[in-house]
């Protein structure tokens, strides 16, 4: 499962929303005389504003916006914006970053009066960042947007935890659908490991294979979770010792994880055995009921997937099975005409009838495994023999099986002659290939290496060609000017003279 990361957080003064907006944006902002430059912060893939449609366009620019929150939230404990940090999936490109984010924040936030400034942030990877740190930092207004501006009160029921709950679970579903749409397998989930783990065992029933993949689940998800360590490696951060904190407990998560990855192998080692050994069993009993009582026999399908051809996929091959099937009805119907039907539908064959095998053993030879697809084979002549009623399951299954072992015993005795045959010896070519009698005669007159004559050839061939066409251009040429002379004379020729 991919790795997730929704977090909220609000920014409220002494701090300068104007300074967070241009950090994120990597670009220059001021407020009050203050100005505040990142245009050298690398990483920032691409930025935007999204608005519901009554916003003022005004406030579609960063630096009028922020400047505006700055202003009407005039308290010194004021609360300027919320800001939201996602992650991104790293296996797919930017443009399907923006579709995701845009869809989300359309349909979540901007839909109940919230403007979205988005700054899409690349790993650096040139400096040694992981190369799977795609992220996206979204600033959000604290009041409700009008056409006139923003509201005079702040909507309260967007600091429920419940809307947070549902922001998570959101983007969630978001990122899952456009995998999926995408065709790719990642996948991730907002609930707390613990929540997941508990869910795994309860998808756990009574079949034991599925029981059993359950518990590795929750044995997989059965792990501290880790903390973000944040702004570790920034060694001029006023408040370092807090980052580097971080970084040691996280550091302490992941050994503790690592110790419990041991115990979870063994754990899980034990519990594919046990559902090996309930499968063995399982399949033990199922042969013993079917062999030794006589019930629950093979079905058709199940007959046909193990000895059968493949199911045609496409009409021709639809076209060809079905006349397959009537060459083998009429090649049934000939056996069993030469032995004088000895095979009955209601199943008392006559005491002098052969088994279906002896019947068609001679021709297993010639049509088995090695020969065309589209070729009536002894087993599809055992399937005719059962569609006519002339065998019952149990019947059609042994003759199957002893079919299918003697094709595997020719098969093996080919093998092994066509091994133990020597390989054919192959003469030399009397006369040699043209371009190599060439070369061979070339090499008695010339003192150039083969490789620098055969690019003498190829940029002779070029002189050649671009001779050519010079030519061909100049004798245009030629004609154009012969044509234009011709109708300069005959104009001359026709115009009157001034004694005339």
């Amino acid at each position: 499962m991919a790795a997730y990361r929704h977090a909220e957080r609000f920014c409220a003064e002494p701090q300068s929303i104007t300074h967070a907006a241009a950090y994120q944006r990597a670009q220059r902002l001021g407020n009050d005389g203050r100005v505040f430059d990142y245009r050298r912060k690398i990483g920032v893939a691409w930025t935007g504003i999204i608005a519901p449609d009554c916003t003022p366009k005004e406030l579609l620019d960063a630096q009028t916006l922020w400047n505006t929150v700055e202003r009407i939230e005039s308290r010194k404990n004021a609360r300027l914006a919320r800001e939201m940090i996602i992650a991104l999936p790293h296996q797919v490109d930017l443009d399907i970053h923006v579709a995701m984010l845009r869809a989300f924040i359309t349909s979540h936030l901007t839909s109940r009066g919230m403007i979205a400034d988005v700054a899409i942030h690349r790993p650096p990877v040139e400096h040694g960042g992981d190369p799977r740190n795609w992220h996206a930092h979204v600033l959000l207004t604290d009041r409700p947007i009008t056409a006139s501006g923003f509201a005079a009160t702040k909507d309260r029921m967007w600091n429920a935890k419940e809307n947070l709950l549902l922001w998570r679970k959101a983007w969630a579903d978001t990122h899952n659908a456009t995998m999926q749409h995408l065709g790719l397998p990642h996948r991730i989930d907002h609930r707390s490991l613990e929540a997941q783990r508990l869910d795994a065992l309860a998808r756990g029933d009574t079949s034991c294979r599925r029981r059993a993949s359950g518990t590795m689940a929750a044995l997989e998800l059965d792990r501290e979770p880790q903390i973000h360590v944040g702004k570790a490696h920034h060694v001029r951060h006023p408040d370092r010792n807090i980052y580097v904190d971080r970084r040691a407990r996280n550091e302490a998560i992941l050994t503790r994880n690592k110790d419990r990855a041991g115990i979870r192998a063994d754990r899980m080692r034990s519990q594919i055995a046990d559902a090996d050994n309930d499968a063995f069993n399982e399949a033990r009993q199922i042969t013993f009921v079917r062999d030794t009582l006589g019930l629950d026999d093979p079905t058709l399908a199940e007959l046909h997937a193990e000895h059968g051809k493949p199911a045609p996929t496409s009409t021709l091959e639809r076209l060809r099975a079905a006349m397959l099937r009537s060459k083998a009805d009429a090649r049934a119907m000939e056996i069993a005409k030469a032995h004088g039907f000895p095979w009955r539908t209601s199943g008392q064959h006559r005491a002098d009838a052969p088994s279906v095998f002896d019947a068609l053993k001679p021709m297993i030879a010639t049509t088995g495994p090695g020969h065309p697809m589209f070729t009536v084979t002894a087993k599809d002549i055992a399937f005719a023999l059962y569609g006519w009623g002339w065998l019952s399951t149990r019947d059609l299954q042994a003759s199957l099986e002893s079919i299918a072992r003697e094709e595997h015993r020719l098969a093996a005795e080919r093998g092994d002659a066509k091994q133990a045959r020597p390989p054919p010896r192959r003469s030399p070519p009397t006369y040699p290939t043209p371009k190599a009698d060439h070369l061979a005669r070339l090499r008695k007159v010339a003192h150039m290496p083969e490789n620098a004559y055969l690019r003498r050839l190829e940029q002779l061939q070029a002189f050649r060609e671009r001779h050519q066409a010079q030519a061909y251009r100049k004798a245009q040429c030629r004609a154009i000017k012969a044509g234009r002379r011709l109708g300069r004379s005959v104009m001359q020729s026709g115009q009157p003279t001034e004694s005339g």
